[in-house]
């Protein structure tokens, strides 16, 4: 089941300008927004996978929290990881109508990864250990080792 995902988003007037972003090199990519299948009916948001080109340029294999444009709309948002070493994005019903976009359609993203706090991840880190989570598993947000993490599949009639 698919976690929930903050995003907020504004229209630009200028689609090269991401905000205040201090991150990395920007990436620019194409895909296609896919309806979940087990929620085809019903379904409220749909979601799209960053090509892997795309992913492989992102500073890790785990949750990534990223800002840039999605059809010109600017947005802040977390990609999730799907499992196998690539990421997936949750776009929601309000994102999708400012952007005028539905699913089988192609569009146009722009990202950059957002800086994480360090101090932050190593007092989550220090926290688990603390409580006696030592496993790999506990440490692990790609989703390679604890297979909860992963893209939902797509409805076939989605494309």
């Amino acid at each position: 089941m698919a976690r929930k995902t903050s995003i907020k988003s504004t229209k630009l007037d200028s689609p090269g300008d991401l905000g205040d972003s201090k991150a990395a090199s920007k990436i620019r990519f194409s895909a296609t927004l896919l309806r979940p299948k087990a929620i085809a009916k019903a379904a409220s948001w749909i979601f799209l996978t960053l090509p892997k080109e795309a992913s492989a340029t992102l500073p890790s294999r785990s949750m990534t929290s990223v800002e840039g444009t999605f059809n010109g709309l600017a947005f802040q948002a977390t990609l999730e990881p799907d499992g196998q070493g690539g990421h997936w994005l949750k776009v929601d019903r309000k994102m999708l109508e400012e952007a005028g976009a539905e699913a089988g359609e192609v569009v146009t993203l722009e990202i950059a990864p957002v800086a994480e706090e360090r101090a932050c991840r190593i007092r989550t880190a220090c926290d688990m250990l603390a409580k006696g989570k030592r496993r790999p598993c506990c440490f692990d947000r790609s989703g390679m080792y604890d297979k909860s993490l992963r893209c939902p599949v797509a409805d076939d009639t989605s494309t």
